[in-house]
């Protein structure tokens, strides 16, 4: 619905006279070739004549008339006609364009009202090599809609963390409509628990696997409490790159307590399999045919012998060979016995 034409012709489909004015003004707000709105233009300003805005409707007037002129076209009755009607009015030059915004909002709810409004977030900012500002809203749950910054006034001063009401083309992923939430910043991303795989001190950047077992990176301050082992929670969504691959961007995170974060992920009784002293470590199932993991010395002060049932807390991951492994978070003994074991 971005072609002035398609608003031109809505118009002329409804009765209701705002959102006929609104139609108008958005086709208005579309086409910068005055050749081709001039008719859309009187119609403007009759209805604003109507509606006693005479000024506005004198800003149409001249405008329409104008070009007329530069192109040495015929005047047509129904301008004079129309010129008649705000006799008393002085004629106006500059533009109604504050004026457009506002009545196509009319218009656009109108057509849009069966969308549903859906709140998101603004998580990137950035401006391409020809200097154009572009933002990326998300709703959290995986998907993400573009935006130019500079075609919503809405966005020209957002900040990274701000959630808005939207409604999108699903077809064609357009911003249709936004407005303002009152929710508070980055809550529009839900917070989940993770484990911290490896910190890379040099750099200073943290692998973790959060508990519905994506892997994610983030840059932490040095002085921050973050180690190998350690939880965190974060708030993270799915990034499209421009390969088409997709990674998990972590927006924000803080530092967690172990019990708190344990709930959060997968726990099950589990048998010993395998037992290597000389490696320092044992390895387990998670049930016939499943994949397993390992639990190192090191980690735990349990010895388990083949064929005992401990109980673990994990995740999935896995290895340099791209194999899916049971990454064990925590390991606790117990009296249950693994089911179908």
């Amino acid at each position: 619905y971005d072609k002035y034409y398609y608003w031109q012709e809505y118009a002329q489909l409804v009765d209701n006279p705002s959102v006929k004015a609104g139609m108008l003004a958005k086709a208005i707000l579309l086409e910068s070739n005055e050749d081709y709105i001039g008719d859309i233009r009187l119609e403007f300003a009759s209805y604003l004549i109507a509606a006693g805005n005479k000024k506005a409707a004198s800003i149409e007037l001249e405008r329409y008339h104008s070009n007329r002129v530069k192109k040495g076209w015929k005047i047509p009755d129904k301008y004079s006609d129309l010129k008649r009607g705000i006799d008393d009015t002085p004629a106006c030059k500059g533009n109604n364009q504050d004026l457009y915004q506002s009545m196509a909002i009319v218009a656009d709810e109108f057509v849009y009202k069966n969308l549903p409004w859906v709140e998101m977030v603004l998580v990137e900012s950035w401006k391409n090599d020809y200097d154009k500002s572009f933002v990326v809203l998300t709703d959290g749950k995986g998907h993400n809609i573009k935006v130019n910054r500079n075609s919503q006034k809405l966005l020209n001063h957002a900040h990274l963390g701000q959630p808005f009401w939207v409604k999108y083309a699903v077809e064609s992923n357009k911003l249709l409509l936004i407005k303002p939430s009152s929710s508070e910043d980055w809550a529009v991303i839900p917070e989940i628990c993770a484990f911290v795989k490896y910190v890379n001190t040099e750099k200073n950047v943290a692998h973790a696997i959060t508990s519905d077992n994506k892997a994610v990176f983030f840059s932490y301050n040095p002085s921050a409490s973050v180690a190998n082992n350690s939880f965190v929670k974060v708030r993270c969504f799915e990034r499209q790159n421009e390969d088409k691959t997709t990674r998990n961007k972590v927006v924000s995170w803080k530092s967690c307590k172990k019990e708190d974060a344990l709930s959060s992920f997968r726990n099950k009784v589990v048998v010993v399999d395998d037992v290597n002293p000389s490696k320092q470590l044992f390895h387990f199932v998670l049930g016939r045919g499943l994949i397993g993991g390992i639990v190192r010395y090191e980690d735990t002060d349990l010895r388990p012998e083949i064929g005992d049932f401990i109980k673990v807390h994990y995740c999935i991951t896995k290895d340099r060979f791209e194999k899916k492994i049971a990454m064990v978070i925590n390991v606790d003994p117990t009296d249950e016995e693994a089911e179908g074991m």
